[in-house]
């Protein structure tokens, strides 16, 4: 019997200033392609998250309409902002406190979430200057920082040490140096419970290959990530099967993914040879060094 073709499915990218959407061909790929064609056998619900990822997370700019002030915390400068979908929003642009902090918030909140991390959906926001912001949405359950860090470190925060065991593994593998009590979100979800979110990446080089040794938590201990794990996790209890998990997403993330993230970062963000060092990266024996080394010292206890 003859079969089917399959439909294919092209993705895009935002156009610099004009905020106006570009098909290219980078993203071309095939949204019934066998699941051992994007590298993970066995685990069809995470592969098929990815299959889905193929269309665009976004075909249109959000537009701001309204600034309502800045942020009462974050060196990065972040603004709060109402968008022409009516909803509010945390937006960031260039602050100079920390290179590429749009394009890193974009692709590790976006690998974040492809390897099942909760974290926020990554936006791009443009004012009516023209200008591009990255955003995530203002969370309405997130509880006042004062009470999140108190509940996240009195015990309070449900599943509390496997989550904080995962993002651990990431901030590590990602080189996020900067990890404390107060950057994680504290969610209420209504019925008593809270979560956390994965937030901040705005002081993570672009890829791990890029950190200077003193930034990286892999290899100096000196350092916020490295040195508040201990008493966040503390109440619960590390998991470290948790955090192995996240490190074996990482190695077989598919470079595909990597591929569709680029090419929805707006190309002012991040210039044509940092694309490229980032996709060789990933695609290259780096990421599975990085994350073997990673699942090594998790297991010996070198980096827990």
């Amino acid at each position: 019997m003859r079969q089917r073709a399959r439909k294919r499915t092209p993705v895009g990218r935002i156009s610099g200033r004009s905020g106006k959407w570009q098909w290219t061909k980078l993203g071309l790929c095939n949204a019934g392609d066998r699941l051992f064609q994007l590298g993970y056998k066995g685990r069809n619900h995470f592969a098929e998250s990815l299959v889905q990822r193929s269309m665009p997370s976004q075909l249109f700019p959000k537009r701001i309409v309204d600034v309502l002030g800045r942020m009462r915390s974050g060196v990065t400068g972040p603004v709060l902002v109402r968008a022409d979908d009516g909803l509010t929003y945390v937006a960031k642009h260039e602050s100079g406190h920390a290179p590429s902090i749009r394009a890193s918030e974009f692709i590790w909140i976006s690998i974040a979430g492809l390897v099942g991390l909760p974290a926020p959906t990554p936006e791009v926001l443009i004012d009516n200057e023209g200008r591009s912001f990255f955003g995530t949405r203002r969370e309405v359950s997130a509880i006042d920082a004062a009470i999140a860090q108190m509940s996240l470190l009195s015990g309070r925060v449900l599943r509390g040490g496997a989550h904080l065991s995962r993002i651990y593994a990431f901030d590590l593998f990602a080189a996020n140096w900067d990890r404390n009590a107060g950057n994680y979100l504290v969610l209420d979800d209504g019925g008593g419970s809270l979560a956390l979110f994965a937030i901040d990446f705005s002081h993570v080089s672009v890829h791990p290959g890029m950190a200077p040794d003193a930034h990286d938590p892999m290899r100096s201990s000196n350092n916020a990530t490295r040195g508040n794990f201990p008493q966040v996790v503390a109440p619960y209890g590390s998991d470290i099967p948790a955090a192995l998990e996240i490190a074996d997403r990482l190695t077989n993330l598919p470079i595909k993914a990597v591929d569709v993230i680029l090419t929805e970062l707006p190309p002012d963000w991040l210039a044509q040879p940092e694309r490229d060092s980032v996709r060789s990266w990933w695609d290259g024996r780096e990421r599975s060094i990085r994350a073997a080394a990673l699942s090594q010292g998790l297991q010996n206890g070198t980096l827990i």
